[in-house]
């Protein structure tokens, strides 16, 4: 490794195939879960999710911390605390929402260019949140907490005191990272733990659902264009349906190391597909091939926090860059990686 001047924590790695990284390893509170990119590519943010014996009393340690890096180099230009679940920018990118860290049960406005927190909003069932995502025109927010519930945020503009505009649990239950709008519209995605895929259209409040093997559905996501829907679930298969002809069938991805998904992430281009598998590899595929193109496989290294020793290299988060020249994964190890695409 090669230590960035100024950037202690940033590290050029070499991997296989042509791709290289450069990882952020950051002090505790604990692994990375979560990597989202600003929408003009330039700014990173990754979340650590704190250590979940530790009281709130305790700060970051049980809040958890969401650092906002530069994507050029690694370097740190802030942190956020609570922090650390989950995060999401906002459209226009002067907002990010985070999730606290095991010991909190709220979500966070930050004003990325200040860092000033604009709001606090508290989970009603008193519940982690495990998942955000922002509408297209940055009027909602879609919140999942532990219980299966989902909230959608009304945000006013001129950020003025957010209100719930719904509150869902379609059969009872939406898993961890399962809730993403639509990029083109007001129509949230949610996955259950049934294997369905729910749709919510904002606009007539109805859902509607797709169906997959039958595994929980672990992660979903929409492509950039709204025309393809990708969910990963813990049987090891990624389900991408094509929206724009109403198919109701759905090519079926397996992970080639039969492990569960639990991450996905299309590129700009809306063609290819990123998965990220428990066992710590991340597979990227072109679509409509059924057979993955390349693998990336994090580095090995000491495990943090106190995870099952199962998931201690699961790649929790996988997110492309706006250009689609870099890719974003995180690791339980405590590493967030960004590797550069050929």
């Amino acid at each position: 490794t090669t230590n960035l001047t100024g950037t202690p924590r940033g590290r050029h790695v070499a991997a296989a195939s042509g791709y290289s990284t450069l990882a952020f390893v950051p002090p505790p509170p604990g692994a990375l879960s979560s990597v989202a990119f600003s929408p003009d590519g330039t700014l990173l943010s990754a979340g650590a999710t704190g250590d979940p014996k530790a009281s709130p009393k305790t700060g970051p340690r049980a809040n958890g911390i969401t650092y906002l890096l530069r994507v050029k180099n690694g370097s740190e230009v802030r942190t956020f605390s609570p922090g650390g679940g989950a995060e999401a920018f906002s459209p226009d990118g002067q907002t990010l929402a985070t999730a606290g860290g095991p010991g909190n049960r709220s979500t966070y406005l930050w004003d990325v260019a200040t860092g000033r927190k604009l709001a606090v909003l508290t989970d009603h069932h008193d519940s982690r949140i495990r998942s955000l995502s922002f509408s297209a025109n940055g009027r909602m927010l879609a919140v999942n907490d532990a219980n299966g519930v989902v909230y959608v945020w009304e945000l006013p503009p001129g950020r003025g005191a957010p209100s719930i505009r719904a509150t869902l649990s379609p059969q009872g239950i939406v898993n961890s990272d399962a809730v993403a709008f639509s990029p083109k519209g007001g129509t949230l995605v949610m996955g259950g733990s049934d294997g369905q895929v729910y749709l919510w259209n904002a606009a007539t409040a109805n859902i509607s659902a797709l169906s997959t093997g039958g595994s929980d559905i672990t992660s979903v996501t929409y492509s950039p264009n709204g025309q393809e829907l990708a969910a990963g679930e813990t049987g090891g298969v990624t389900y991408v349906w094509d929206l724009a002809t109403r198919n109701p069938s759905a090519i079926a991805l397996s992970d080639p190391d039969s492990e569960g998904i639990e991450s996905v992430a299309f590129g700009p281009d809306s063609k290819w597909l990123a998965t990220g598998d428990a066992s710590g590899s991340t597979y990227l595929w072109h679509l409509p091939a059924t057979k993955s193109a390349e693998t990336l496989t994090n580095p090995p290294g000491a495990s943090a926090g106190s995870l099952n020793e199962d998931l201690r290299s699961a790649v929790f988060s996988v997110a492309f860059s706006p250009d689609g020249k870099t890719l974003a994964t995180t690791d339980t190890n405590g590493h967030a990686y960004l590797w550069k695409m050929p």
